[in-house]
């Protein structure tokens, strides 16, 4: 490590010393420095840092859509979105979003200190930093085969421009935008955090959620990436709870918070005051938020199990997760309601996940179009679904059905819940 540490000193004295030459030291050292110091808390990343290897975590070139095609209605909100985050840049909003272009467990620290009212790092929390770092390394590992295999060209490329932020640099012109790796894992931390601290869970996820929209402001990812983000991330985090070791670390971490939030003189604590816990709102603060929270009358019905007195401990446990929706959201489920289940149904039978996931996703899409929903609303509903899931997650009684669940699959392998559903 501190061979490390020397090294990119020297890099960043000769490039400090080279730069001043040009009359810009100053702005370019403290650039420099701040790089330095991602590079060095980076190598401290294990070399085993994730809770699923590759081939057992969900693929997302099985159960996403590919990028939507530029001459698609979907592409055109791309570009207006695009438009509308050149618009945000000038204002705090914009300065957080360029603050948040910095990747991995340096900035996650930084954002989730101030919502746990801890310092979050590897020396005075370890097992949060740990379990925060895990988890962000695995969901961004989700992303990388549908990366690879499709290689979309990212906003500021496609315009010619120079990606807008702190930490982004020409690099990322030849990284495929799709889905959002940033995105997947400011999403993917948030979920595993409300399992953590339940009581703040609302403005958990809502810096979470700001996170991936912060990468539309910026530039560096169109709008339908981040949705693939928030998508990615949740069906990783429901395959991450299949991990003997996320199961450990993560009750490391929830005894770690207990223990320093119960000591209210721990030297932990920051000098910060907590966050509000705003509630937590989807999507784009305000663009279809009144859409969103209309209580609308759906036709429950089409859930025939639902309605039944004498229920399977399978049909209690979705039809908690169904209710759960309802009171966090409104009537009408369609689309929430398929991706809840596909998330539930992915944990449950990992060895069907993509296929679970996929039609979960397909049937949410055909159930939202054929209400004439825009594209944003089904995705929100999305976002939405995987938020209850995780808080569904806090629930000791949802966990011990769910843990009957996965003990009759484990020894069945024949009945499939999902399939009442879908």
């Amino acid at each position: 490590m501190k061979k490390i540490d020397r090294i990119l000193s020297l890099i960043a004295i000769a490039v400090i010393l080279f730069t001043a030459a040009t009359g810009c030291a100053p702005k370019r050292a403290n650039i420099i420095e701040k790089v330095r110091t991602a590079i060095i808390e980076q190598w401290k990343l294990p070399f085993d840092s994730l809770y699923l290897q590759k081939n057992k975590l969900p693929d997302a070139v099985v159960y996403l859509p590919a990028p939507p095609d530029t001459t698609s209605e979907i592409f055109k909100e791309d570009y207006n979105r695009w438009l509308w985050g050149k618009t945000v840049r000038p204002t705090p909003r914009g300065k957080q979003a360029s603050i948040e272009s910095l990747y991995g467990i340096v900035r996650m620290c930084t954002i989730y200190s101030e919502v746990l009212g801890l310092k979050i790092d590897s020396q005075k929390t370890p097992a949060i930093y740990r379990f925060m770092l895990y988890v962000g390394e695995t969901a961004h590992q989700s992303t990388a085969h549908a990366k690879e295999t499709y290689m979309r060209v990212r906003p500021f490329a496609r315009a010619g421009e120079k990606v807008w932020g702190e930490f982004d640099y020409d690099e990322l012109r030849n990284n495929g935008s799709y889905p959002s790796g940033h995105t997947a894992l400011g999403w993917a931390t948030a979920l595993a955090l409300v399992e953590v601290a339940p009581k703040l869970q609302d403005t958990i996820l809502r810096r979470g959620y700001q996170y991936g929209e912060s990468r539309v402001i910026v530039g560096a990812h169109w709008q339908s990436d981040v949705y693939a983000g928030y998508n990615v991330a949740s069906a990783a985090v429901a395959a991450m709870h299949n991990s003997p070791r996320f199961i450990a670390h993560l009750e490391a971490a929830q005894e770690e918070y207990n223990r320093l939030t119960t000591n209210q003189n721990s030297p932990t604590t920051t000098r910060h005051k907590k966050a509000k816990s705003n509630a937590f709102s989807l999507p784009h603060d305000g663009k279809i938020l009144d859409t969103l929270l209309i209580k609308r009358d759906g036709d429950i019905n089409r859930y025939p199990s639902l309605g039944r007195k004498n229920k399977t401990v399978e049909e209690k446990l979705f039809s908690m997760v169904s209710e759960e929706l309802q009171r966090s959201n409104y009537t009408f489920i369609q689309p929430d309601i398929n991706w809840a289940f596909a998330l539930i149904g992915a944990e449950i039978e990992p060895r069907n996940q993509d296929n679970i996931l996929q039609r979960g996703f397909d049937y949410g899409n055909y159930l939202g179009n054929k209400s004439k929903d825009p594209t944003d609303l089904i995705q929100a509903r999305r976002i939405l679904a995987s938020a209850v899931v995780a808080s569904l997650h806090t629930n000791p009684k949802f966990m011990a059905m769910l843990a009957k669940v996965k003990a009759i699959h484990q020894s069945t392998h024949s009945y499939s819940p999902y399939s009442l559903y879908f």
